[in-house]
């Protein structure tokens, strides 16, 4: 039976929402089994929020209690074990830019005469 069920984003920096979001639900599919699953339909269910964040990175927390005690959920943990009433916290890891390193550009010589 699908599942619907409450998620909240959290900023992993300030602990505060997520790029002003607020709470939210979505409806698993029937399929959905595990934290792993969660994590893969929440990153389809805020594409715009969560873009070049991948689901691996997601941390969930049972409720606001656990996150507080820093108690994440482990990816192979059964949806059955959560509360269907809880709010879930679903962190999401801070934007970390690396600096590429480029070669400069090269513009060619041009012999026009």
């Amino acid at each position: 039976m699908a599942r619907n069920v409450w998620f909240q984003l959290v900023n992993e920096a300030t602990r505060d929402a997520y790029a002003n979001t607020t709470v939210d639900s979505l409806r698993l599919p029937e399929s959905a089994e595990d934290i792993a699953d969660l994590r893969v339909a929440v990153i389809q269910k805020c594409p715009n929020s969560l873009t070049n964040v991948i689901a691996a990175n997601l941390r969930v927390y049972a409720d606001e209690a656990a996150y507080k005690a820093k108690k994440q959920c482990s990816p192979q943990s059964s949806l059955n074990e959560l509360d269907a009433q809880a709010t879930l916290i679903v962190e999401v890891p801070t934007q970390r830019l690396q600096q590429l390193q480029r070669p400069l550009l090269e513009i060619p010589q041009v012999d026009w005469t």
